[in-house]
């Protein structure tokens, strides 16, 4: 696919499914109960779950992401659920490390001990990745049961991959409520870093196809681990 002018290929992880961006409400309570068929959830999740869909869905409309998976289920018996967005926007920089170094300063200034910030040596090229185990995320009232806005706490990973020859920034975000399952996610979104391409890449050995995770001898580090997850937000 081709976002903000920069052919852009990765291979979608495992278990996700596309979000379809601007779905109707109609059409997301169908997409809802289709995927949650069979699946025996505790009593108000799947409505928890679509009308976390249905944010998403506007959100990311208005937003202009180009791509959106979701994953919902279960993990060892418990529910499960996590999203990923991907999103390419302008960009002035030239030199594609001093622009990932920049953000991984940024953020660790912003967010300090409260985040892991650092770059890491993709197959495409250097990338800033923030991981935040523990993030206040706040939900509009005409989506909280409440009816009034609240706040909730997610695990998040974040990637910002810097291409200048298309003068475009890809950003690539996991957010998952589910921080017991922190570590399962880690993994997901190493692999869909390692596994972005970008059409004229010099690695890439097939432009017809998602390019699949490649397999280094010495992979980057990992986000930080349920371990270290400075207490559970869900009790």
């Amino acid at each position: 696919m081709v976002a903000a002018g920069c052919p852009v290929e990765f291979s979608v992880p495992p278990d996700f499914e596309e979000l379809e961006i601007g779905a109707t409400d109609d059409r997301i309570r169908d997409i809802v109960q289709e995927r949650l068929a069979g699946q025996h959830m505790p009593d108000g999740v799947a409505e928890a779950l679509l009308m976390s869909y249905e944010h998403a869905a506007h959100a990311l409309h208005t937003a202009g992401a180009f791509y959106a998976g979701t994953c919902l289920g279960l993990i060892d018996g418990d529910p499960s659920s996590a999203s990923l967005v991907l999103a390419a926007t302008p960009m002035d920089g030239r030199d594609s490390r001093t622009v990932a170094s920049g953000i991984v300063q940024i953020s660790t200034a912003r967010h300090g001990e409260k985040c892991a910030a650092q770059v890491w040596e993709l197959p495409c090229g250097p990338a800033a990745v923030v991981a935040q185990p523990q993030l206040a995320v706040f939900v509009p009232g005409e989506y909280a049961e409440s009816g009034t806005d609240e706040a909730t706490f997610v695990a998040q990973a974040q990637a910002w991959i810097p291409v200048p020859r298309h003068r475009t920034m890809v950003t690539a975000t996991l957010s998952t409520p589910s921080t017991d399952h922190w570590d399962h996610y880690c993994e997901v979104f190493t692999a869909l870093l390692r596994s972005l391409r970008f059409g004229d890449d010099e690695q890439t050995a097939d432009r017809g196809t998602p390019a699949a995770p490649p397999s280094p001898s010495s992979p980057p580090p990992s986000p930080p681990t349920g371990a270290e997850v400075p207490g559970n937000p869900f009790g």
